[in-house]
């Protein structure tokens, strides 16, 4: 222990300490045996390494050891704590930056005053001026244990009680031990039983001084057998023998290999001469000198024409050098097997699985046995399969999955050296009805058509895929943005021209979005998204449009996009679904029909609310042929129900204004009601007062419909602009009162007022009232008192699906 007890002692300490000329330094340490800073420096020490006193005692040891040597240095220091001093040799760098290898004597030292602290009091030696035989000595040291710790055999030695002392890496990676774990193992409990006495009897003539060498079986900590080749000799100190040191190799791979030469060679007739695949021998060169009746026959001639040739003459020509490779390392002893092709004398191209075999003689390499199997009906079949699953069975074209494969590869082999690429993502502009109107069959052709007018427009640097439906993607290798624009437009102009369809001319559009990498994206996903998004904005933009992906598409609303991309979709997918509102007579409180609401359940998005998805199909048109769907679906289902003993009821539709000006809709609905065979007096369009603006129009439009025998209302009545002069000259049957003048009964007179008013006025036309959103027994009862004829809401049920209709009906006939 050291204790300076008063300033005194201190001084003497100091002046003790710049006596020496080593430099000698004082390293305070933590709880965690870490070191903090210099708190003492002699002279010796700054004319070291260059640095005033003032500067060293803010530094720890690591500022100066180099930074090469830091994992020794912290090794070393772990050691000290068990040890009290430790000798080491390091490297010290200089204020300058010169390095000086030197050696380090540290010992710890505890102080015993009331703080109990803990220092490393470490003395330096300059080695600098070593001798050349010391540094020869030291650097051949160094040079010997890299060999042993980089050395792929294992490497062990064992005191003469046969204790490991010391092994390299390589034996405990392939014994699986840690070096900890072998240490306090016995050199015998790692080996095989059967090897036991055989490895004691040589480990014990190197103990007596002999150089020995033998085979042995050792066990790996899972169990695992490994055959060794040994190598041991005695550690020899002062002519005594201390222990021994042993170097053995894995020889598990090459007994294995000799073994199988030993079996094939004890069944050589009966595997070459009446083996159902190819089996050939080759000699060093390559050349064959044996063949059986297989190889005969796969090769397309007899044995004595098939010696003149190198059997590499047959492998078709891309894949000799892979071949020569694996006939190379065969050659040294190891079998191989690879797939490859050959083109026989018969100039049939077929494929085989091959298996290279190393021949012995005397231990010596003497040539090659070859199994050639033939696989080539399996590989055409993997062949065909692989090109289904990556090609697209109606165009032949690469599909989704080949696009998404090449895709990231080009991205990845861009990570390593960067090249610029465009992905477009094609969609056909009202695809779908021009499919309904032509047919699936002649819509496939025009599929079929639309994909080979774009791949005679490409050059090498581009590939077509479709992705799906009407949907089509190309890559563009090494393209500017400018460049992919181009092709873009090309490809829109080029799609615009008419189609010959068996005999008729079809015209359609493509919307094009493109996006650049890098610029826009460094993966699959975000690429394809913003593509997709520049395609969606070129459909926004009119059809028939190519768009690059850019900022301004990037603010757009991406929900909206997305959703007018999935309305399209819709109707293909069958994605709409009907569900069905009842109306209830005031007298009789019975179902006296329902109301057809329209649904879209999206499988990526779920279920969608109408409030988003009709003003977005108002928006793009797409409201008139769902709306036939919808017209047609509620016709067959009503007619449904009929057939199945249900009462007859009034079924509801709305008609969105862009139906109600379509000039075919009452042919439409003429057509659907023949379809469907439902009693036209069953259906009930509903308009909304907006659609009167134009009186003329909407009057004439109206009495077609009515000539039907259909049933007219309209909807939602109060919240539009329709004159009472209007109202008279439409042939309606019903109005509906908006949900908003039945929400508002209940707050006071002046709403009850006008809604009043309103049943008077639609009793005086003699129109049927309906009230919408009725919720409550108050609403019901004030709506009842003043004579309104038909109650819809969620106080006698809300909207539900078709098979839940029956019951209710079922439910209203029991009670």
């Amino acid at each position: 222990m050291f204790k300076p007890n008063n300033e005194l002692s201190k001084t003497q300490l100091n002046t003790v300490l710049n006596m020496i000329s080593d430099p000698v330094f004082i390293t305070e340490i933590n709880k965690s045996f870490e070191p903090l800073t210099f708190i003492f420096v002699n002279d010796a020490a700054t004319s070291h390494v260059g640095w005033p006193k003032e500067v060293l005692l803010t530094m720890n040891p690591y500022d100066l050891v180099d930074p090469g040597y830091h994992g020794t240095y912290t090794e070393e220091l772990i050691r000290l704590q068990d040890h009290s001093t430790l000798l080491l040799e390091s490297v010290h760098r200089t204020k300058d930056g010169t390095k000086i290898p030197v050696e380090i004597n540290s010992s710890l030292v505890t102080l015993t005053d009331e703080h109990g602290k803990s220092f490393i009091l470490s003395v330096v030696r300059d080695l600098s001026g070593r001798s050349s035989n010391q540094m020869l000595h030291e650097r051949t040291s160094k040079e010997f244990e890299s060999l042993y710790l980089h050395n792929p055999d294992l490497i062990f030695s064992t005191d003469p009680l046969g204790n490991f002392t010391n092994m390299n890496p390589a034996c405990s990676a392939t014994l699986e031990y840690s070096k900890q774990e072998l240490m306090k193992l016995p050199y015998d409990e790692i080996l095989d039983v059967a090897h036991i006495n055989k490895t004691v009897d040589q480990f014990s003539k190197a103990l007596k001084g002999q150089t020995v060498t033998f085979t042995a079986t050792v066990r790996t900590k899972s169990g695992r057998p490994v055959d060794l080749n040994i190598t041991s000799l005695p550690i020899l100190v002062e002519d005594q023998v201390e222990g021994v040191i042993s170097i053995a190799r894995d020889i598990t791979a090459q007994n294995i290999t000799e073994n199988l030469l030993i079996e094939s060679e004890q069944r050589y007739k009966s595997i070459f001469q009446y083996n159902v695949d190819a089996v050939t021998t080759l000699n060093t060169a390559g050349e064959l000198y044996y063949s059986n009746p297989a190889a005969e026959q796969l090769f397309g001639c007899d044995r004595s024409e098939l010696i003149k040739e190198p059997f590499s003459s047959f492998i078709i020509a891309e894949e000799r050098e892979p071949f020569h490779e694996k006939m190379t390392m065969t050659l040294e002893g190891t079998p191989h097997q690879h797939e490859t092709a050959i083109t026989n004398t018969r100039g049939e191209k077929r494929y085989v699985h091959l298996t290279l075999i190393p021949t012995f003689i005397n231990k010596e390499v003497t040539g090659v046995h070859c199994i050639a199997k033939d696989i080539t009906e399996s590989k055409q079949s993997e062949e065909k399969i692989s090109f289904l699953a990556y090609h697209d069975t109606l165009t032949t074209l690469p599909n989704q999955y080949k696009f998404q494969q090449d895709l990231n590869t080009l991205i990845a082999r861009s990570s390593i050296k960067p090249k610029p690429f465009s992905i477009f993502t094609i969609d056909l502009d009202r695809f779908k009805f021009i499919n309904d109107y032509l047919g699936y069959d002649l819509g496939n052709e025009l599929l079929t058509k639309v994909g080979t007018r774009i791949s005679e427009l490409l050059s090498e640097d581009a590939k077509l895929y479709r992705y799906g439906g009407d949907e089509f993607t190309i890559i563009h290798l090494d393209a500017t943005p400018e460049e992919s624009l181009q092709l873009g437009n090309k490809i829109a102009s080029a799609i615009s021209m008419a189609f010959d369809i068996s005999g008729f001319d079809a015209f359609i559009t493509v919307s094009i979005g493109i996006s650049h990498h890098p610029d826009h994206g460094k993966d699959l996903n975000t690429l394809i998204k913003k593509s997709d998004n520049a395609m969606y904005f070129a459909k926004k933009m009119g059809r028939n449009n190519v768009q690059m992906f850019n900022e301004e598409i990037n603010t757009l609303s991406t929900k909206n996009l997305k959703l007018e991309s999935l309305l399209y979709k819709a109707l293909e997918r069958d994605e709409f679904l009907l569900h069905y509102q009842p109306q209830y007579d005031a007298k009789t409180n019975r179902i006296s029909g329902v109301e057809a609401l329209i649904r879209w359940d999206n499988e990526e998005l779920g279920m969608i609310s109408p409030a988003d998805f009709i003003p977005l199909a108002e928006e793009t048109g797409l409201i008139v042929p769902i709306g036939e769907w919808v017209m047609r679906t509620a016709c067959h289902q009503n007619k449904a129900w009929q057939d199945e003993g249900l009462p007859p009821m009034v079924m509801s539709v709305n008609l969105s204004i862009r139906q109600f000006y379509q000039p075919d809709l009452p042919q439409v609905i003429g057509k659907i009601l023949e379809e469907s065979g439902m009693a036209p007096e069953l259906l009930e369009l509903e308009i909304t007062e907006s659609m009167a603006m134009h009186a003329d129009s909407a009057i004439s439009i109206l009495k077609q419909l009515k000539q039907l025998g259909v049933r007219i209302a309209i909807d939602d009545f109060g919240t539009g602009f329709s004159s009472l002069n209007h109202l008279k000259k439409f042939p309606l049957d019903h109005l509906k009162i908006d949900r908003s003048f039945v929400d508002d009964i209940c707050l006071g007179s002046e709403e009850q007022d006008i809604v009043k008013t309103i049943i008077m006025l639609a009793h005086n036309l003699n129109l049927r009232v309906v009230a919408e959103g009725v919720e409550n027994d108050l609403q019901q009862q004030f709506l009842k008192d003043h004579r309104c004829d038909v109650f819809q809401g969620f106080h006698f049920s809300k909207p539900v699906i078709r098979d839940a209709i029956p019951e209710l009906l079922r439910k209203q006939t029991i009670s």
